[in-house]
């Protein structure tokens, strides 16, 4: 459980590898211009963020009370790359513009199944401008969410949830 009032930022402009495990990077902004490779990687902005390890959904955020509408700053953005089994970038904050993607996101297939990736901005926008793939080279597509309060898809937004035994799931 992450709890706490600091405007800071976490930012990551290099390379982070965790091979098993999970990287959570949790804060009032999070940035990633840089590689982020894990089984699961989690990006959550908000004041009061629960990680859950178990069960289909890790992250969840309550409200902030008091901090006013930023229509200038983007809570969570990511032009770098991430490659994981699972992705869930998740914001709820006071920006106009809670997720802004325009790097590439890759939910790496499992055998039966592809990846999930989840852009999640529970107030704002969902801005798409990258690209987001959970395919599946042997089994059935994987599991794209892209969920706002607006959903920006950009013309050079580029989603594939395609697998060899059919296509996955995109919302």
């Amino acid at each position: 459980h992450f709890l706490g009032e600091s405007l800071k930022s976490v930012v990551n402009e290099g390379k982070i590898s965790c091979a098993e495990g999970t990287i959570l990077l949790v804060a009032h902004q999070v940035k990633n211009s840089g590689k982020l490779e894990a089984r699961r990687v989690d990006l959550a902005v908000g004041c009061d963020v629960l990680f859950q390890p178990k069960g289909s959904r890790h992250v969840f955020i309550r409200a902030a009370e008091r901090l006013e509408v930023n229509e200038e700053e983007i809570g969570l953005e990511n032009n770098g790359s991430i490659q994981a089994v699972v992705a869930e970038l998740r914001a709820l904050g006071p920006y106009a513009k809670a997720i802004s993607h325009s790097g590439a996101i890759e939910a790496t297939a499992m055998v039966e199944r592809g990846g999930e990736v989840y852009l999640v901005a529970e107030e704002g926008i969902c801005e798409v401008s990258g690209s987001v793939a959970a395919v599946c080279k042997e089994g059935v597509g994987g599991t794209v969410h892209v969920l706002g309060k607006r959903v920006h898809l950009l013309p050079e937004t580029a989603i594939d949830t395609s697998g060899a035994m059919g296509g996955g799931t995109l919302l």
